[in-house]
């Protein structure tokens, strides 16, 4: 009968053993990817830096070409009198 007992408590430790490893491995996937995750969001804030510096390249070439096309129609303007 003891020995009995003991059988079953030592299965339940290779059962536990078994769910142990079985935790470690999920927790090596899990941090594996959480890696590539923080890996790709360091990629992705990389390229939305490099996005709002070309925004804000293109909103001040943006804004040249207006002074300049206002400045164009106002020297219009004045050798054209009387037109809209």
């Amino acid at each position: 009968m003891e020995r009995l007992l003991l059988l079953m408590e030592l299965a339940k430790f290779e059962q536990l053993g078994q769910k142990v490893e079985s935790l470690l491995t999920r927790v090596e996937e899990i941090t594996r990817t959480k890696d590539e995750l923080t890996r790709l969001l360091g990629e992705k804030e990389e390229e939305l830096t490099a996005l709002k510096e070309n925004l804000a390249v293109f909103e001040q070439e943006r804004d040249q070409v207006r002074i300049k096309v206002d400045e164009l129609l106002g020297r219009i303007d004045q050798c054209i009198p009387g037109e809209v």
